[in-house]
């Protein structure tokens, strides 16, 4: 079941406040990258992401969601600019 806008937003701020409350939480830092990709926020979850590895700099997954939000991000503006 997808999260509605709001509740997505919520959470997005929630994980704002942990992550400046706790800066080395690789977890925290993953998990707003991934809100922030779902909510299509692409370079502010990009950001999230290289936090993320700036703490496991090996993560595979976090490299492959960067990758994936640099996709979606252009191929989105592809669309707008048509």
């Amino acid at each position: 079941m997808s999260k509605g806008g709001n509740e997505l937003d919520k959470e997005i701020e929630q994980l704002r406040i942990e992550t400046r409350q706790h800066p080395k939480s690789f977890d925290a830092w993953k998990r707003l990258g991934q809100r922030m990709q779902d909510n299509s926020d692409y370079d502010d979850a990009m950001q999230a992401f290289n936090q993320a590895l700036a703490i496991e700099p090996a993560n595979d997954e976090v490299k492959k969601r960067i990758d994936a939000c640099k996709r979606e991000r252009d191929f989105y503006s592809f669309f707008k600019l048509t």
